[in-house]
């Protein structure tokens, strides 16, 4: 999304994507179909992308990510790929009678 959204004048193929940030062809494809079905791009021809947020809120909201990312790019990366809390266990454990020594 950062990558479409930084140039949003050009038109892309999911093989120039795949060159840019090089991920599996298939992973790219999918998530850039979920990206226009969800309103962030638009398709004029079949396998070709451009960033095109069907409204301003959504416009909005892809800067503001890609400001975050420039600045805190490791921060965002983890949060993408951290395990979820289990908040129920959380709550469990904050239950758990210790031993003192």
């Amino acid at each position: 999304m950062c990558l479409l959204g930084e140039d949003p004048a050009k038109i892309w193929t999911v093989a120039q994507v795949l060159r840019t940030i090089q991920s599996s062809d298939k992973s790219i494809e999918a998530c850039l179909e979920a990206f226009r079905k969800d309103g962030f791009l638009i398709s004029e021809r079949a396998g070709t992308f451009q960033f095109s947020p069907k409204s301003p809120e959504l416009n909005s909201a892809v800067l503001e990510l890609i400001k975050a990312y420039r600045e805190r790019r490791v921060t965002i990366v983890e949060a993408i790929y951290s395990k979820p809390a289990d908040t129920i266990q959380d709550f469990a454990d904050a239950f758990k009678l210790r031993k003192d020594k």
